[in-house]
Order: C-alpha cells, then sequence, then structure tokens
C-alpha cells in the first residue's frame, strides 16, 4: 500500500474493507484494518464484512441478534480505535445475493439490521428497496469481476 498525501487527497477513503473478525477471507482485525488505513494517508474507511450468504467468519448458527451485534462490533472496533485521530470509520456490508454476485450496503446501522431478521434472504429488489427506505444506498462489489460464474 502506498503512503497518499491528504493534502493531495483529503477525502480518499477504502469503501470496501474486510475485516478477520467477520470475512473468513480477512487476516486482520479491525483496528489493524483501520491502523493501517491511517498509516498511508487515508481519510478513512468503511467496514464491508461479508454477510451472512457470503463468505462470512460469523456463526450462523447464533441468534440473529449475536450476528449483527458481530458485525457491528467489527466496526466499533475500527470506530473505537480511530477516536481522536484524523480518520472516518462508517459501517457498511458486503451481501452476496446470488450466483456469486454482490453488493456494498452503506448507510445502515444496527438498528435496521436487528430490525430485519431475514435481510439476507431477500430476493435483491426486495433488499435494496428496504435499504433504500431506511436512507442507504448499494453501490456493485466488484464491478469488473470477469468470472463464469457472475
Amino acid at each position: 500500500m502506498q503512503s497518499i498525501s491528504k493534502q493531495d487527497y483529503p477525502y480518499l477513503y477504502e469503501t470496501h474493507c474486510h475485516t478477520s473478525w467477520c470475512s473468513a477471507c480477512a487476516v486482520s482485525s479491525p483496528q489493524e484494518m483501520a491502523a493501517a488505513y491511517y498509516a498511508h494517508g487515508y481519510a478513512g474507511i468503511i467496514i464491508t464484512d461479508h454477510f451472512l450468504l457470503g463468505n462470512s467468519a460469523v456463526d450462523r448458527a447464533l441468534p440473529w441478534d449475536v450476528k449483527m451485534h458481530a458485525y457491528y462490533d467489527a466496526y466499533l472496533a475500527a470506530r473505537d480505535w480511530a477516536r481522536g485521530k484524523d480518520f472516518d470509520v462508517h459501517f457498511g456490508l458486503e451481501h452476496q445475493y446470488g450466483g456469486g454476485k454482490e453488493v456494498l450496503t452503506y448507510g445502515i446501522d444496527l438498528d435496521f439490521l436487528l430490525d430485519h431478521p431475514e435481510l439476507h434472504r431477500l430476493p435483491l429488489g426486495e433488499y435494496a428497496a428496504l435499504v433504500h427506505e431506511a436512507g442507504g444506498f448499494l453501490s456493485m462489489a466488484h464491478p469488473y469481476r470477469d468470472r463464469g460464474y457472475i
């Protein structure tokens, strides 16, 4: 990772960041991820761990509220690490909606997750409608990924 000057790029954010607490593909804790991006001059990150139908490290057998707290706790750990620093941490998710297709979900919070216990099972249209209704938005997670399964 190359260091960036905040003077040249004051709004440089990582918008797709996984942590080892909730994403099986990650090796770094939320605090380590925040520290790495901070050290390289980023203005902030959005924690977007893999949601339940994706490459999640969260035990799917746990009760819904415990699972949702696990996702939010990863965000809170990074946010707490950043307290007092010129560095923003935001919450999001990477939701797989079938066939390896994934969207990044922004603008939701723990209350939203707790209020929608079947969220991960909804078709993309219904999922998107709920997120939009809550003031959030979606973005393709891998818009240029060229794989036969997508």
